[in-house]
């Protein structure tokens, strides 16, 4: 539902095809770091005094909007439309170079880059802006959240037999005393949302997928964590990622939301 509105909303703003201030960044794989794609640009750019609108603004990689899976695609915002074909242009090879204006940049072997500024209108831009309200709808901020998943417990966690609740996980997190966004308590627990993956089930009903989809055995589940700023959200994954919730029950994984 929070999908279709926002689709609805974004669909209105512009009536007419034009490019955004947006670069698709394609063929690179779904693990890159911020810092490495912004070795794209002139180091120069880098610093406070020769900042322009040619410096990429923000790098945001892409999520699955339900799942909030990392997808193999990152957007690459810039100051305005003319800054962005500019470097859409600028990361396009040219036959007579000896090699890719990327060649400094380590991508992952076997990496095919490819640069295009997208449209307005197109889901390539409405897509990030979907996630991001997701996060701001229950006062978190981009990189200030963190993706919790606990996997591969194998459909037996304690001796319930059931997936971990929210309130286990809310549990650790204050054994932890990790500060939750100050709208936890001000919207009904806010901090720590479960992210319910579905799939489409007998006669076009939805059912919970309980698989960890090819990433390990067992089954998993996950919460969006907000965290009260950006420190406390990093010293989540240092503390939680690739730890077991419990002895003998899986592992927790952990990713900060940018």
């Amino acid at each position: 539902m929070l999908t279709q509105l926002c689709l609805q909303s974004l669909a209105g703003t512009d009536s007419d095809s034009q490019k955004s201030s947006t670069v698709i960044l394609k063929g690179v794989g779904a693990t890159l770091l911020e810092a490495d794609i912004r070795r794209l640009v002139a180091p120069k750019m880098h610093l406070p005094d020769f900042k322009d609108g040619y410096d990429i603004v923000r790098v945001i990689p892409s999520r699955d909007v339900n799942s909030l899976d990392r997808r193999p695609v990152y957007h690459l915002t810039f100051a305005n439309s003319i800054a962005a074909q500019e470097f859409a242009t600028s990361m396009t090879p040219d036959l007579d170079q000896n090699s890719p204006p990327w060649s400094d940049v380590r991508f992952p072997p076997g990496s095919r880059p490819e640069f295009a500024v997208s449209d307005r209108r197109s889901t390539s831009v409405t897509q990030p802006l979907i996630v991001d309200e997701l996060i701001s709808s229950g006062g978190g901020q981009p990189g200030q959240c963190v993706l919790l998943t606990i996997c591969g417990v194998g459909g037996r966690t304690r001796s319930t037999g059931k997936l971990p609740r929210t309130d286990d996980v809310r549990a650790i997190l204050e054994e932890n005393d990790v500060e939750l966004c100050k709208e936890d308590l001000q919207k009904g627990g806010s901090g720590v949302q479960r992210i319910v993956l579905e799939t489409p089930g007998v006669g076009g009903k939805k059912g919970q997928i309980v698989k960890a989809n090819g990433r390990g055995l067992g089954a998993e589940s996950r919460w969006l964590i907000r965290c009260r700023n950006s420190s406390e959200a990093h010293r989540v994954v240092r503390e939680l990622h690739m730890r077991e919730p419990w002895e003998g029950c899986g592992k927790f994984r952990a990713e900060v939301i940018h």
